[in-house]
């Protein structure tokens, strides 16, 4: 029993329908393809009455200008007398070649303007869509992040986009070239009637013999938008690690990877092109030597005249030809951008469907009593393990809490729940008694900072970097942020000071002053609540000493709830309260006096240092 995908005519409804609907969801909208199709047909329209017109200038010279014995041969000719009379202007060869002259100067004023509209929504669209997707991008749940190599997002918003707005657009000009062709068809037909059909009908088959090479052409678009895909993620995410590469010594093997992949590309592009270029090297001569063929027998067996013969040959070679080519070609370009279209027409919906809820309506305005973590249960998807299992903790307002534990312990994923950015599977999160899902995540993430283990810095400016913690921030209160951080004391010491620019993710600073100066641009916020993510795993030991300054800084002259992911003894000892996680659950908490009379984790780490000795190099992420 055949199903609806078997029939062709509803697999084209199918198709048409969901170009629609992605032209519809990129903001393509229906006056704009009108007026881009309304622009192309008068120039077309104009075109076509310049051309028709050199019929009556050969007829006027082969006549010797008698007007009146052509108005009685051929009916044209008075319609044209009748327009030229209106117009008051006597008909001659110089008044015929100035109106053809005429209609074609003005086919080319409407040229640029359709030139000029269509660059100017295609940049629109482009921007439009680009913007739309960053904007989409920033505000989807965590789980996108978690299963999308960022390369693909990257590929989406720039090579696939044009792709996609390029793909829009052709359909237009598609229609075009069609009532253009049935224009010049009808032009035909009127001039010679059963030979233009036999022409007509050669030039047609001639393009349907092609069928098969614009079936490959189609998936031939598709495969070029998956390679495009896999390049773009393969190269950002190598270009983000040259120094792990090189020191790993698998330069080699990276380079024969990445040879692997831009070859299948090339190679997918060149098949593309391929099949476009055979499909418009073959449809002219065989569509040529068909029309020439029925000149032959037009000539020996129609006796048409040499102007039915001239004006035939302008327009089934020099004008209908091309254009049946240009609807092949257009048609072919179409099926090979398709890929493109609905590739990033895919990343839009995927992005859609994971967008981030706005919480609830209430106003985070600050901590006054503390944070209850209720029981809580998390996993990152079915048939993945629990990484909170029951988790029940309170952490007080205005006091350091440390959290501690080996790694996959779960620290990292209760820190994430904190502002929202993942939601548990099961129980809740307190701020003052009240749930977490009562409060907006905009005003909820404004009222919490966040410093992570290794600090993302763009290539900005000291103060423009600090300033992204708080937009509006004056001189004043960067000072203050960069003083309460450490960053002061070598920032002070730079002969640009504030105005010195840090390269590409601070790559003219040092660990610890990439880390003080991440600190400040958390610090200048001033929200009730600081995270910071392992702070000084990756610090020597000087650096550490002045990050512990900062840190009690912070807790001296601050009301801040201050969160620390630990890493290192040294850093967490002095917190207020010290949590335990182990296998997704609180082993224990309590102060480090507390803690080291007990059998836990802590304590057992603890003793393995020597005696009398801290060693802020030990790290407590060792597996016991």
């Amino acid at each position: 029993m055949a199903t609806n995908t078997d029939i062709p005519w509803l697999r084209v409804s199918a198709a048409v329908k969901g170009f629609i609907d992605r032209a519809k969801r990129m903001g393509l909208r229906f006056r704009d393809g009108a007026l881009l199709l309304g622009l192309n047909l008068m120039a077309s329209l104009l075109e076509t009455f310049g051309i028709v017109m050199l019929l009556p200038v050969f007829q006027f010279v082969e006549s010797g200008g008698d007007t009146a014995a052509l108005a009685e041969q051929h009916e044209m000719w008075g319609s044209l007398i009748y327009g030229f009379d209106l117009l008051n202007i006597e008909i001659s060869l110089y008044s015929l070649l100035i109106t053809s002259f005429i209609a074609v100067c003005g086919r080319q004023a409407f040229v640029y303007l359709r030139l000029f509209y269509q660059a100017s929504l295609v940049q629109k669209l482009e921007r439009d869509n680009r913007q739309r997707a960053f904007e989409m991008f920033l505000n989807v749940r965590n789980e996108f992040y978690d299963r999308t190599p960022v390369g693909e997002v990257v590929n989406s918003m720039t090579l696939e986009l044009t792709y996609a707005v390029d793909t829009l657009l052709k359909p237009v000009l598609l229609m075009q070239q069609t009532i253009v062709g049935i224009i010049w068809t009808v032009v035909l037909l009127a001039m010679s009637g059963p030979f233009a059909m036999a022409a007509l009908l050669a030039i047609l088959c001639a393009a349907l013999t092609l069928k098969q090479m614009l079936n490959k052409t189609f998936k031939s678009g598709k495969r070029v938008a998956e390679l495009n895909k896999d390049v773009s993620a393969f190269l950002v995410e190598r270009l983000h690690s040259p120094r792990l590469i090189r020191l790993s010594g698998t330069e080699n093997a990276e380079i024969e990877s990445a040879s692997r992949l831009v070859e299948m590309q090339r190679r997918s592009y060149l098949d593309l092109r391929l099949f476009q270029a055979r499909v418009d090297t073959l449809i002219e001569p065989v569509a040529i030597g068909i029309c020439f063929t029925l000149l032959y027998f037009g000539i020996t067996t129609l006796g048409l005249t040499m102007a039915q013969l001239g004006l035939f040959l302008i327009i089934a070679l020099i004008r209908l030809l091309p254009v049946v080519k240009e609807i092949v070609r257009t048609g072919q370009s179409i099926l090979g951008s398709q890929g493109s279209l609905v590739a990033f027409d895919s990343r839009l919906r995927s992005m859609a469907d994971v967008a981030e809820s706005d919480g609830g309506s209430e106003v985070f305005e600050g901590l006054t009593e503390g944070i209850h973590f209720q029981d809580v249960v998390f996993h990152y998807g079915a048939n993945t393990p629990i990484v909170l299992d029951g988790v029940t903790l309170d952490i007080q307002a205005g006091k350091l809490t440390a959290l501690v534990g080996p790694s996959g312990a779960g620290k990292s994923t209760l820190i994430d729940l904190l502002p929202s950015l993942r939601e548990p599977i099961s129980g809740d999160v307190r701020y003052d008694g009240r749930s977490i899902t009562e409060f907006s995540k905009k005003t909820l993430r404004l009222g919490i900072a966040y410093a992570p283990q290794t600090p993302q810095l763009f290539d900005v400016s000291i103060g423009q970097h600090i300033r992204y913690g708080k937009p509006g921030a004056t001189d004043a209160e960067i000072r203050e942020a960069a003083r309460l951080s450490g960053a002061a004391l070598f920032i002070d010491e730079l002969p640009d000071g504030y105005d010195t620019f840090i390269g590409e993710q601070g790559a003219r600073l040092s660990g610890g002053q990439r880390q003080r100066l991440d600190l400040a641009r958390a610090l200048v916020r001033n929200a009730p609540i600081l995270i910071l993510d392992e702070p000084t795993s990756n610090l020597d030991v000087d650096a550490e000493e002045r990050f512990r300054e900062a840190l009690n800084r912070i807790r001296t002259e601050t009301d801040m709830t201050v969160i620390v992911i630990g890493h290192r003894l040294s850093t967490v000892r002095d917190a207020d309260q010290i949590v335990i996680m182990q296998d997704g659950k609180i082993e224990d908490v309590g102060s480090h006096a507390a803690l080291m009379k007990r059998d836990n984790w802590y304590a057992r780490m603890t003793s393995k240092q020597q005696p009398g000795e801290d060693n802020v190099g030990f790290a407590l992420d060792v597996l016991p």
